[in-house]
């Protein structure tokens, strides 16, 4: 299983462990799943626990690095892996810079 996802520079996300079976198709209990989140590259995004979600099941991916970065992603819950891509891009102008030029006589 593979996935992707892209944050500005000021966002986070949750990612949720959801759906595992087992090789029959049977819902394997939550309880089993016990998920660990990790980033290749934290200087770029990196994982925090959701408080928000007592069962554990959800990872918040929180953008850290530079724009146009991305870091390789992985999931592993119950000896299954799933590998994913966080790409880091701008977010929406806050603030604006202007220059102005020196004053000259018009011709």
């Amino acid at each position: 299983m593979s996935f992707s996802v892209k944050l500005t520079d000021s966002q986070q996300c949750q990612v949720v462990v959801t759906g595992a079976v087992d090789k029959k198709g049977n819902p394997v209990p939550s309880s089993a799943l016990v998920p660990v989140f990790a980033s290749a590259d934290t200087t770029i995004c990196t994982f925090a626990t959701d408080t928000t979600d007592p069962s554990g099941l959800t990872g918040l991916l929180v953008a850290v690095g530079p724009l146009a970065s991305a870091a390789a992603i992985s999931i592993v819950a119950a000896g299954i892996t799933a590998n994913g891509l966080c790409e880091i891009d701008a977010g929406t102008a806050t603030s604006l810079s202007t220059t102005v030029g020196t004053p000259v006589e018009q011709p």
